[in-house]
């Protein structure tokens, strides 16, 4: 957070004219100044998370927005990332931390049978690009050459569950939550009778998938149309499985105050100085 704090003389308020001015301008400079210093806290933002992410940081730099003013606070602004992830990104987070989304997530499915019934996965998608492309990391060009070969897997319908995190809370066995939801005209409606929490799933035609490349492009997918095409892998992040790696802080916003903070102070004093100088000529102080 940077902030900008100001004092004036008391002898300057002994002035009658000059606090009738004062307080008749409102400091329009400091203003300016202020919200000139949000769009430029806002481009410099934006800059750096461009040059640290090797790929697009759309979503990323999308949500970052200037807010003025605050809480109708004339002389308080805000330079903002609403988005879900974008904390993760400055922090980092911890193998540990990363995993224990299993316990909260209500798109956990549970093992139905065997020695681990019961226990919480998650099944995740991953986008991989095409060569040449900007947003997303591309595959290698004899990958896509075989992936671009594969018929496409396509969503057929969206249907509800209800959360199978309930399952410890409530006893009740796997199947009962195993079935399905209220319908998918619901869209994402939170609760049923006595506030359950819903999980949307989706039914899919398969087709064939990518085979025999090995690593993150093994079980590739092609989804979608000619249209719009998508390349995806799905992995399972599970309570027996391997731990995930954790993900190192970027330090996104950290790096941006540091740059910024110098800037932003020698606008708002020059805007601030500006309306003393404004006031002190429409008192007749010199």
């Amino acid at each position: 957070m940077i902030e900008f704090n100001f004092l004036l003389d008391e002898k300057f308020f002994r002035t009658r004219a000059a606090m009738k001015v004062f307080l008749m301008s409102g400091l329009p400079n400091l203003k300016n100044s202020l919200q000139t210093s949000l769009v430029y806290i806002q481009s410099e933002w934006r800059n750096t998370a461009n040059s640290l992410f090797k790929y697009s940081s759309g979503a990323y730099n999308q949500n970052i927005v200037a807010e003025y003013p605050v809480q109708d606070n004339l002389m308080k602004g805000q330079v903002v990332n609403r988005l879900i992830y974008a904390r993760v990104l400055e922090k980092g987070m911890s193998s540990a931390e990363r995993m224990r989304i299993l316990e909260t997530s209500h798109q956990v499915r549970r093992v139905l049978k065997g020695e681990h019934r019961g226990s919480r996965y998650l099944v995740i998608p991953f986008r991989h690009g095409t060569p040449g492309s900007v947003s997303v990391k591309p595959m290698p060009a004899q990958v896509y050459a075989q992936a671009k070969q594969l018929g496409y897997s396509k969503r057929i319908e969206t249907y509800y569950e209800y959360s199978q995190q309930l399952v410890n809370e409530t006893g009740r066995d796997l199947q009962i939550f195993n079935r399905f939801g209220p319908p998918a005209h619901l869209g994402k409606a939170r609760a049923l009778e006595g506030g359950v929490p819903l999980a949307r799933r989706w039914r899919y035609k398969w087709a064939n998938k990518l085979e025999g490349v090995g690593g993150r492009y093994e079980g590739m997918y092609r989804m979608g149309d000619r249209f719009q095409t998508q390349y995806i892998t799905f992995r399972t992040m599970s309570e027996h499985g391997k731990p995930w790696a954790g993900t190192k802080p970027l330090h996104i916003l950290g790096r941006t105050s540091t740059k910024v903070k110098p800037h932003v102070i020698g606008i708002l004093e020059t805007g601030f100085n500006q309306d003393i100088i404004d006031i002190k000529r429409a008192a007749g102080i010199k």
